[in-house]
């Protein structure tokens, strides 16, 4: 029996090249306008296509995949920097610390300030 023939392997299938250019784009761009129109726009497609695209290969949709890249990059800078939280969440693209704190939390479990605090290493270094 080869590799994948095996029932407990799941086939994921490359990503279209607009779905892998897009998520560059967001990655690099958290404080730009990353609504789904827009989203839609830079990637030359409808925002159904958009919606489809990403809840068939990211099994997401783009919002939500635009929180998760949001709150992974505000949870590195807790991690890596010593920025105050205020600062993590402007710098991520959160419009205030309540709404940053919020999302965090429902995202990760914990709010911005306890996870620093429990996962924070006195050296950024040692937090990589």
């Amino acid at each position: 029996m080869t590799t994948l023939a095996r029932s407990g392997i799941r086939w994921k299938p490359p990503l279209p090249e607009n779905l892998e250019r897009l998520r560059r784009h967001i990655q690099a761009n958290l404080l730009g306008d990353l609504r789904n129109p827009t989203l839609a726009k830079t990637a030359g497609i409808s925002v159904s296509t958009l919606s489809r695209l990403f809840t068939n290969f990211l099994g997401r949709s783009p919002a939500q995949y635009v929180t998760e890249i949001r709150v992974r990059e505000a949870a590195r800078l807790l991690l890596e920097s010593d920025l105050n939280i205020d600062k993590v969440g402007e710098q991520t693209g959160f419009p205030n610390r309540f709404y940053f704190s919020r999302v965090f939390k429902a995202v990760s479990g914990e709010t911005p300030a306890r996870f620093r605090s429990k996962y924070h290493s006195a050296d950024p270094a040692a937090a990589r």
